[in-house]
């Protein structure tokens, strides 16, 4: 459970009277906020003369975000990932999130503005309101992240196929924060809607990053020389020799010409398999390179040469007549 201050379930803020002469990490915290921008998603409400009063409403009561689930989930994410009996979480009604986000949007709004005039004059008053302003700005948003957590696991079991794509849960977590920092109430959809989105490009980004080196990478090198190993029992047939050999010849032309409509990561398979152009791995290693399982590895693989197998039948028919 997330412990979070009163004054986020409705009483107002500590004002900032109540903090003491600032303390010298407090200054050097003061210099570390004013160093970075704020970023400030504006709304009409903020300009209201009450505007403080209104956001941060006492009668308002929010829910408080329960993340108890989310550490036993990623434990066992290999075995139920998603598992709707594991992903749980009290969730934001439509009026609560809107509250939340007018909340933090406001306080780093008002951020904003301190950030502005301390750096033109200084002083401890305006310093300790912009201390106070930041973290109840860092609060808001750790609670808005938490409310909506299980998003990620959720994005990545129904919108992602990809057999790693639990080790991107930290892609899916960046990205939500990102959604959360830019989300903008005043739009009129929903937050979940907007964050789904964000977070399965944040996720497929990196994926397809990932995969595009490793299928560019897979296709450098020499042209292949063989695709199988040859028959011992027909070694010293002559006849037998002389056909492998032509065989060998038109397979690697087909490798190389790719006529027989390989995709770029069968060849790759084929290539790293059979050691064409480089030395030969294990399906272990090949599945480790592409993010694959061995098995799916084994299927590409014979996908590929049922390809290339009906390319020389084709072209041998074709032949004859």
């Amino acid at each position: 459970m997330l412990n979070t201050p009163p004054h986020l379930l409705g009483a107002q803020a500590p004002s900032t009277n109540q903090r003491h002469t600032l303390t010298d990490d407090d200054r050097a915290k003061v210099t570390s906020i004013l160093s970075r921008k704020v970023k400030v998603i504006d709304h009409a409400a903020f300009r209201k003369p009450d505007a403080e009063a209104r956001v941060f409403d006492a009668s308002v009561m929010l829910p408080i975000p329960d993340v108890s689930w989310y550490l036993p989930w990623l434990n066992a994410r290999d075995r139920i990932a998603g598992s709707e009996s594991v992903v749980r979480g009290v969730t934001l009604s439509a009026e609560h999130e809107v509250a939340y986000f007018l909340r933090f949007n406001y306080a780093r709004h008002r951020l904003a503005q301190l950030h502005g005039t301390l750096r033109e004059e200084p002083d401890d008053e305006r310093s300790a309101a912009l201390l106070d302003w930041h973290d109840r700005a860092i609060e808001l948003r750790n609670t808005l992240i938490c409310f909506n957590l299980a998003l990620v696991p959720h994005v990545l079991t129904e919108s992602i196929r990809h057999p790693d794509k639990y080790g991107f849960i930290g892609d899916g977590n960046l990205a939500l924060i990102r959604a959360v920092l830019n989300y903008d109430v005043s739009k009129g959809c929903r937050f979940y809607r907007y964050a789904f989105r964000c977070i399965r490009k944040g996720v497929l980004r990196p994926l397809l990053r990932i995969q595009k080196s490793r299928e560019e990478n897979a296709t450098d090198g020499p042209d292949p020389v063989c695709l199988d190993a040859p028959d011992r029992a027909k070694a010293n047939d002559p006849s037998e020799t002389a056909s492998e050999a032509e065989t060998m010849v038109r397979l690697q032309k087909a490798v190389r010409t790719n006529v027989a409509g390989l995709t770029r990561r069968e060849r790759a398979v084929v290539r790293r398999s059979y050691g064409i152009g480089r030395d030969g791995q294990t399906l272990e290693a090949i599945g480790s390179r592409f993010g694959l399982t061995k098995q799916r590895v084994q299927q590409i693989r014979a996908g590929a040469l049922a390809k290339l197998r009906r390319y020389l039948e084709d072209t041998r028919v074709s032949a004859m007549n």
